[in-house]
């Protein structure tokens, strides 16, 4: 199937009441394991990856792959650039074949993220690319573990009046929104604000979507996306799955060199922990509902 629109899976989940989850991948097996566990639970999901991945894989090659894997499924997938951090790398993640983009000016000073914003959303909508950006700061470090717990006073929680300023002078496609969550893995349970959240949905009507997904409380997610959060992005809890697995798997058979068969174990066991997000955000079942849908 060919990429399918950003804009229908994310306003799909919020009509349905569910959430996309977004997974960062980095090579053909993570690839093709995402791919085959959203064929076998009808899931829905966007496919990412940002600068780091690319700098591991390059942007085009990685980007060949994940096209190639998406369009031998028969579920909806977009592929997605996460985090990029510049006017150049986004622009250059469109000319590479992303259908949706995330500029991330949360570090800048407010009117330069409104401005950069808006530029790349009048590039990106001439090509019929969505973009998303984020406003407030997520902390963390994407894949990594031991977050810090967050402290809403040094972090940058969203501000929602301000959420609803930047929405209506970028036009952006979806909003990022910080409430607690962080990167990687937490060392404490985070405070996840679900009260600044359902402030931020009455004000603003594009999809909000949550990052530092991974190692957050099961509840607290279930929360999030009852009150507006469509977009779900996943990284280190399904890398920690493959790492520990292979890991294991090396440490268990040291003087195997088939190193194949390593990761498909490793494969094998993210592919579990993506089952269990795909439950979780209720986006299993959810595939043929969405093509039949009418927009």
């Amino acid at each position: 199937m060919a990429l399918f629109s950003f804009k229908k899976l994310l306003h799909h989940a919020l009509q349905e009441h569910y959430a996309i989850g977004a997974y960062t991948t980095f090579n053909m097996e993570y690839t093709r394991g995402l791919v085959e566990t959203a064929q076998e639970k009808q899931s829905p999901m966007i496919v990412m990856f940002g600068t780091v991945e690319t700098d591991y894989a390059g942007m085009e090659r990685l980007c060949s792959i994940i096209l190639r894997e998406i369009n031998l499924s028969k579920v909806p997938i977009g592929l997605h650039f996460d985090h990029g951090n510049s006017f150049e790398i986004v622009i250059k993640a469109i000319a590479s074949g992303f259908n949706s983009v995330m500029f991330d000016g949360s570090h800048l000073p407010y009117e330069e993220n409104v401005e950069i914003t808006r530029e790349i959303v009048q590039v990106a909508h001439a090509v019929d690319v969505a973009v998303e950006a984020e406003l407030g700061l997520v902390g963390g470090i994407e894949g990594e573990s031991d977050t810090e717990e967050l402290d809403a006073e040094t972090t940058g929680l969203t501000d929602p009046d301000q959420a609803l300023d930047f929405v209506n002078k970028t036009g952006i496609d979806a909003l990022a929104v910080a409430i607690g969550t962080a990167h990687g893995l937490y060392r404490k349970k985070p405070t996840i604000d679900i009260e600044r959240l359902i402030a931020i949905r009455k004000k603003v009507s594009v999809p909000l979507v949550l990052h530092g997904g991974s190692d957050t409380p099961e509840d607290k997610l279930l929360s999030s996306i009852d009150h507006g959060i469509a977009k779900i992005n996943i990284n280190s809890d399904l890398k920690a799955a493959f790492t520990r697995s292979l890991r294991s798997s090396l440490s268990n058979a040291s003087e195997d060199i088939a190193f194949e068969k390593h990761l498909a174990q490793a494969t094998t066991a993210m592919k579990r922990a993506l089952r269990q997000k795909m439950d979780l955000f209720r986006s299993s079942g959810k595939a043929s509902g969405l093509l039949t849908n009418s927009f």
